[in-house]
């Protein structure tokens, strides 16, 4: 019956199983409440800064602003639009979107697409919508990764930035450094050239908690809007 409403619940929660109908129902609760909390704390996440950069030695001196900056998943985000003056306005307008869609829209709305289709009676067909949009969803989240590339480009950073400063000071830093130490050794410690500290804050790790708990739920979401598909 194409028309009739079916509630995603576990199978085996009724009746001659009193114990298994509990522990169903557990389960199906569990699910629902992993995705609540993942949706809350993915928003909750966005806004306060996820990691911090410091700049210390000669360059960053030069560089001038704050010795260090804090920055946040919605800063990501606008930053890209000012991040290359000498880019055209409408690539960087292109980038912005794309982080915008991938990182901030796409994660929240699957995990509440997830949840609705969870928790909400749906006729077989609207099932088969729901599948084929939180597939889709999925496919587009990639805050997971962005995550882990985060970690990897903060370990490594320190290391371009040196190399990078390097080429851009044509040795400048290396000579003034030598007449600090040549001069002034016994009263400060010669400076790099410029060196990055960077660190990961406090929303980052909830951002990663989210996640951990967020799209193991979704996925046995996903996994049962199959199951019942090929039931029918």
């Amino acid at each position: 019956d194409r028309t009739s409403l079916s509630v995603m619940s576990p199978r085996g929660s009724s009746g001659s199983l009193p114990a298994a109908g509990r522990l169903a129902r557990a389960y199906h609760a569990t699910v629902a409440a992993g995705l609540v909390w993942a949706l809350g704390a993915t928003v909750a996440a966005f806004q306060p800064p996820i990691f911090a950069l410091g700049k210390r030695g000669l360059l960053g001196v030069a560089l001038g602003e704050t010795a260090v900056n804090s920055y946040s998943m919605i800063d990501g985000a606008l930053n890209l639009l000012v991040a290359s003056p000498s880019s055209p306005e409408w690539l960087m307008r292109g980038y912005f979107l794309l982080y915008s869609a991938m990182l901030l829209l796409a994660p929240l709305l699957w995990y509440a697409g997830s949840l609705l289709v969870w928790v909400v009676p749906l006729t077989p067909a609207a099932r088969h919508d729901a599948g084929y949009w939180l597939q889709l969803l999925y496919s587009f989240n990639v805050l997971e990764v962005y995550l882990v590339c985060m970690v990897l480009s903060l370990l490594q950073l320190d290391a371009m930035a040196q190399q990078i400063a390097g080429e851009m000071s044509q040795g400048s830093c290396e000579a003034a450094s030598q007449v600090l130490e040549d001069h002034f050794g016994d009263l400060v410690q010669p400076p790099t050239c410029l060196t990055l500290a960077s660190g990961l804050l406090s929303a980052y790790w909830l951002l990663l908690a989210a996640t951990l708990v967020g799209i193991p739920a979704g996925l046995v979401v996903a996994r049962r809007l199959e199951e019942e598909e090929e039931e029918e």
